[in-house]
């Protein structure tokens, strides 16, 4: 993904032999590529867990199931090579706007992060995650409802000096919380 360097993150490691888990991508488990097309699994590790599904009728979904898989993995290793390739269909459903679902996505990645208690390990990943993909949809939902929802899932939270947020996202945040509308 563009903006994520495995050789920068990891070192000049021999990825033919390396492995890592979440604590070496830590900054990337909430706030990176979520396509589960650019990875594959060993079938009984996704079979130790009841809950590596999809869920149905809402759009995101591959985000939890990206969070559970990253934060459970003992180990996970990188290929240095292009083996998919993707193709734009216009007309896919990835295409159609669903910006309402990202509220119910944000808060299955943070039940998640509960139940498993890594939610103050993740504190500020998470805060940057939620402005994140709540910014994302702000502007193409040009809904007076998905504003006021924005804007009361930010006033549930501050943000302090030890923010992951640039200055470009903070000032968005910011501008959110300041305007009626």
């Amino acid at each position: 993904r563009p903006g994520f360097n495995f050789k920068k993150e990891l070192g000049d490691v021999d990825f033919s032999n390396f492995t890592f888990d979440y604590t070496s991508i830590k900054g990337h488990v909430l706030n990176s590529s979520f396509a589960p097309w650019c990875k594959l699994h060993k079938k009984s590790f996704l079979k130790r867990f009841d809950d590596f599904i999809f869920p149905q009728s809402i759009a995101y979904e591959d985000m939890i199931f990206h969070v559970k898989e990253i934060l459970r993995a003992n180990k996970i290793s990188f290929v240095d090579e292009f083996l998919y390739y993707y193709r734009d269909n216009p007309s896919s459903t990835v295409n159609i706007t669903h910006g309402f679902d990202i509220f119910r996505m944000v808060d299955m990645v943070e039940d998640f992060l509960k139940t498993e208690n890594l939610i103050n390990e993740f504190e500020e990943e998470f805060k940057l995650f939620k402005v994140t993909q709540l910014l994302n949809y702000l502007i193409l939902s040009q809904s007076e409802e998905y504003f006021n929802l924005t804007k009361e899932e930010f006033l549930k939270f501050s943000i302090g000096e030890n923010s992951l947020l640039t200055s470009y996202k903070l000032s968005r945040y910011k501008f959110v919380l300041e305007s009626d509308n």
